[in-house]
């Protein structure tokens, strides 16, 4: 089903986020610079993609961590991921927004296919 290939996509991008260093926050999963890095993500509305963010939540193959020094459970992780495995991990994650996910991911300009925002 194309709803279950979005939100394991999804939960695969959340993955490798994690691996590079770079998490996505829960409330900013759904934006189009994120999406565009997969695939099976990239043609999606940003409405749609909140509702694949909140599906894999629901069936926990995503997972809401709280980072060290914030308030709530933001950062996302796969279960047994060291976010989730509530690891130290401070600092983690709060460089996102000066460096490029794509960048750190591997993936060029022509690879990250998608609503081109």
């Amino acid at each position: 089903e194309q709803n279950d290939d979005a939100v394991s996509a999804f939960a695969d991008l959340v993955r490798r986020a994690v691996g590079v260093g770079m998490p996505l926050a829960r409330s900013t999963a759904a934006r189009a610079e994120f999406k565009r890095l997969d695939p099976v993500l990239a043609n999606v509305s940003e409405k749609r993609m909140r509702e694949i963010v909140n599906k894999a939540l629901e069936r926990g193959v995503v997972v809401a961590s709280k980072v060290t020094g914030r308030g709530r459970a933001e950062w996302l992780d796969v279960p047994g991921g060291p976010l989730a495995k509530g690891s130290d991990t401070t600092g983690l994650g709060y460089d996102w927004r000066e460096g490029s996910l794509a960048e750190a991911l591997g993936i060029d300009g022509d690879d990250a296919k998608g609503d081109g925002q």
